[in-house]
């Protein structure tokens, strides 16, 4: 028996070994939010912090939401909140600031700033409608996929009716909606601990957006519980049983291990978080740029308003289908190539049941999904897979003049040749014509980072898992010098127009962030106010990429854009 043979042979017993020992000496600990996002973002940190218990640093973020987070608590524990003045509240903060964190003073003094500003807000809501504390920072457990989870909610109210409403607080810039927030996990963790820990009397959930005094209700679908539960149980299980590993990625950035990850061996410099953290220079993404592309409008929605766009079904199949390949591509078992089942698996184990109308609707797609990943087995990984070969989810990072552009790329083989062939999957619903491959924007950056990061690309590839379908196109030196040349261009557009959000005059914003028509319209959270709606409904309702359901426009409008709708509805012909 040769040594790959005897390697196949030993690989169940390793398993076997392997599978004892972690069972009985590796029982992941009591659960929380924040050790399965850690987790789930990179195993290998999760190793470092919570296994090794390697101490992490704080940030000027981190310390300023712990101090609004304790001064809240101490508000309400020691004022009368009708008896209470201005002067109390702030008064707490002093108290309980600390400097942990800060890069400098000015950081901090914009922070404590920041912090007034809040607080005083608070207050006045507070006063306005005053709020039955029942209990704050309540710590809670439950059992949720049969693995124990832990969680401390911020604020519990007694309601007059004597039900108990959970408040949880928000520090941050970023706003999720009502329909968003269904398929953010720490609010689906919270829902379902409430429901388990409070019982019957737990009957309303709110985020507190502090900084922009708003409460978005937190609801749960019947899809967002079982994702959830299958979220927390299947995170325990690779707690338990895989071995730990890096995962490159932006938050990279931002990580205390850094210098310690063997994903980073030259130790370059981080790139994206010095950009981050300047005033006149950019962090770049293809979504990003696209985004500015297509409709400025959006994009300000998305980018500097900073709105999460509402969860649908296609984005939803697409995830899905990517964290699928992705781990699919990653095999290591004891067999030449990976079967079939083991593909469904993972199909199944990564389903995303968010943004569906209906259940029907999912299982409709989650059906065609499954036959997609039976046509892509039989014609793409059937005496095909070449073991060892594929580079899944490469990160890069790279300089783009004064700015910085990441990335991920879904997959890179390895020719015979040492050349590489990069593949991308694509869920449209509409096939694309070669001349659509040929000027995809998203291939064209691909190829300038492969060039700039020593990657001899030889072709890349667009496969269409809807179709099982694939294109494959080229790029010359000269058409990657020119992309780079555009893309320059347009950062510069981009840095100003974000200029222009902060300084100018409300008309002059309207207009420099001006609708744009494009083929994602049809998918837009706000084609129901666009004032190009009639426009695309009428002249462009055959070139847009996702179908529209005028009759359903109505109840799509975003809750930031409702205040802009006309409270008289329009007559029923020309309702949209």
């Amino acid at each position: 028996m040769n040594l790959s043979n005897f390697n196949k042979a030993a690989y169940p017993i390793q398993a076997l070994f392997k599978y004892i020992y972690r069972w009985f000496f590796a029982c992941p600990d009591k659960l929380s939010h924040s050790k399965i996002s850690t987790f789930l973002s990179c195993s290998l940190k999760y190793h470092f912090q919570y296994g090794k218990k390697w101490p992490t640093r704080l940030t000027g973020a981190l310390t300023y939401g712990s101090v609004i987070h304790k001064v809240l608590e101490l508000f309400h524990a020691r004022y009368d909140v009708p008896l209470a003045t201005e002067e109390d509240i702030l008064d707490l903060l002093e108290e309980r600031w600390s400097s942990d964190g800060f890069k400098t003073a000015e950081e901090e003094q914009e922070y404590k700033a920041r912090g007034r500003r809040l607080l005083s807000k608070y207050l006045a809501e507070a006063k306005a409608h005053p709020p039955n504390v029942w209990r704050t920072e309540l710590f809670v457990e439950a059992t949720i996929g049969g693995v124990s989870v832990v969680g401390r909610m911020d604020r519990v109210d007694r309601e007059a009716d004597g039900s108990l409403t959970i408040v949880d607080y928000k520090t941050g810039d970023k706003m999720l909606d009502p329909e968003s927030l269904q398929s953010d996990l720490q609010a689906n963790l919270y829902y379902l601990l409430g429901e388990k820990t409070i019982g019957r009397k737990f009957k309303k959930f709110f985020y507190w957006y502090l900084e922009k005094d708003r409460k978005v209700p937190v609801t749960i679908t019947d899809a967002a519980r079982k994702e959830t539960e299958q979220v927390v149980r299947t995170t325990a299980h690779r707690m338990q049983y895989d071995d730990p590993k890096p995962k490159k990625g932006v938050l990279c950035n931002w990580c205390d291990y850094y210098e310690r990850c063997p994903a980073w061996k030259s130790r370059p410099e981080r790139l994206y978080k010095i950009v981050r953290e300047s005033e006149d220079r950019l962090g770049l993404s293809y979504s990003k740029i696209s985004q500015f592309l297509n409709c400025p409008m959006v994009y300000k929605k998305v980018y500097l308003d900073k709105i999460s766009p509402k969860p649908k079904g296609f984005f939803a199949i697409g995830h899905t289908v990517h964290q699928t390949m992705e781990e699919f591509y990653m095999y290591d078992g004891p067999l030449s190539e990976p079967p079939l089942a083991w593909l469904l698996k993972l199909y199944h184990e990564h389903w995303i049941g968010r943004g569906y109308e209906s259940k029907d609707a999912e299982e409709q797609v989650r059906r065609e999904g499954e036959q997609w990943m039976r046509n892509y087995h039989a014609k793409y990984v059937k005496g095909k897979f070449r073991r060892g070969t594929y580079k899944v989810e490469e990160y890069f990072e790279l300089p783009l003049g004064r700015h910085a552009i990441i990335g991920y790329m879904d997959r890179l083989d390895k020719n015979d040749d040492g050349t590489f062939s990069l593949v991308d999957y694509k869920t449209d619903p509409v096939m694309r014509t070669q001349e659509d491959v040929n000027k995809d924007k998203q291939l064209f950056l691909y190829a300038w980072a492969c060039k700039k990061l020593g990657i001899p690309l030889r072709d890349q590839t667009l496969i269409f898992v809807k179709f099982n379908e694939h294109l494959t196109t080229t790029h010359t030196e000269k058409d990657i010098a020119d992309f780079e040349a555009e893309m320059l261009k347009v950062a510069d557009e981009m840095v100003e127009s974000e200029r222009i959000a902060r300084e100018a005059s409300p008309a002059e914003i309207e207009k420099r962030f001006a609708p744009r028509i494009n083929k994602y319209c049809g998918g837009c959270d706000y084609l129901p106010v666009c004032p190009k709606r009639e426009e695309i409904l009428t002249q462009h309702k055959d070139e847009i990429m996702h179908a529209i359901d005028e009759t359903k426009l109505r109840d799509r409008i975003p809750e930031d854009a409702a205040a802009d709708v006309e409270s008289e509805q329009p007559e029923p012909s020309t309702m949209p």
